[in-house]
């Protein structure tokens, strides 16, 4: 055998069964195929890894997946985040998320836009009671409906004279105002609208409550007239001798409502030997009707404000007594529900 320890030069020719350590490869290994290689740098073909190359989670989704997945392919074409408590929805496109909404509220359609949080129910209702005339009611955005409630102004209770000795006057309680109500779908911008006032109190020479004024909306469209005054007493009666004193009557049905009811009736004064009890004013249609006066001899009580929209006031109540003026009625309202 010969102890051959060192090879040095180039070797030639076809080198076969190269066995042991090869050491550092520095040359070009000339890969083609699939896997090609250019110098030292190997490159693998598009599309040429297959499903069964891949070992089961061996692909970091996290870290070495980066991109847009289209929605072709089984992504969302979007970067959007997903919020939590937020609704996804189809953009067109891609995948989107809504706003987060509030305890209570239900996610309604926008059409072709991004679905919004809404409150079931009306969105909100809006008090009118300014007395100057033509007012300006403004429909909040987004309102496409609207329930508008009217109530007319009450009627004023009339007054009542001076009762001598053994005699009594006693006026009438003032009628309420009337009460209409109308569903407007896709209103317009604004309405105008006037709230009736209230009607006046008789006076001391025993002369009528004055008549309740009339609600209206959107110009004078829609009505709710206002209650009358009740009657005043002009002469004093014998207090053995029965009397009586009339209230004013309701506001009549108003106009272009879809539901218009009148108002109610004030109610009658009356004079008895040793009582006398003025006329009460008429609830309205929220009530608030004052309590009808009364006492017996040696009674001057005038009569007495109502407290609530459109009610009537109650009339006074004389017995052997100085003279006392009427109250006046309560001014009307109105009351728009709006829904979005």
């Amino acid at each position: 055998k010969l102890g051959i320890t060192t090879l040095s030069g180039s070797n030639t020719g076809d080198q076969i069964n190269i066995t042991g350590n090869a050491g550092t490869v520095t040359t070009n290994a000339n890969l083609t195929g699939d896997v090609t290689s250019v110098g030292n740098a190997t490159t693998i073909g598009v599309l040429k890894v297959t499903n069964s190359m891949i070992a089961a989670t061996t692909i970091d989704l996290t870290a070495k997946v980066s991109g847009t997945l289209p929605i072709a392919n089984g992504g969302t074409n979007s970067t959007a985040t997903p919020t939590a408590g937020a609704i996804n929805y189809g953009t067109g496109t891609a995948q989107g998320y809504t706003a987060v909404g509030i305890s209570g509220q239900y996610l309604q359609s926008a059409a072709g836009g991004t679905p919004v949080w809404a409150q079931p129910g009306p969105a909100s209702v809006t008090v009118l009671i300014s007395l100057t005339p033509s007012s300006t009611y403004t429909v909040p955005a987004g309102v496409k409906a609207i329930m508008v409630e009217l109530i007319g102004a009450g009627g004023g209770s009339g007054g009542a004279v001076t009762a001598g000795a053994s005699k009594g006057s006693v006026s009438g309680g003032g009628g309420s105002g009337s009460y209409t109500r109308i569903l407007i779908t896709n209103p317009t911008s604004s309405y105008l609208y006037t709230i009736g006032i209230g009607g006046t109190a008789g006076t001391t020479a025993g002369t009528n409550g004055g008549v309740g004024g009339q609600t209206s909306f959107n110009g004078v469209s829609v009505t709710a007239p206002g209650g009358s005054g009740g009657n005043g007493c002009s002469t004093a009666t014998a207090s053995n001798a029965f009397l009586t004193t009339a209230g004013g009557s309701g506001g009549t049905a108003g106009s272009n409502g879809n539901f218009s009811a009148a108002g109610n009736a004030g109610g009658v004064g009356m004079v008895m030997s040793t009582f006398s009890i003025g006329g009460a004013g008429a609830n309205s249609f929220l009530g608030g009707a004052p309590t009808a006066p009364s006492g017996g001899t040696g009674t001057s009580i005038a009569g007495i404000t109502a407290t609530a929209y459109g009610g009537g006031a109650s009339g006074a109540a004389i017995l052997n007594g100085a003279a006392q003026t009427g109250a006046a009625g309560f001014q009307g309202v109105i009351i728009v529900t709006e829904y979005k």
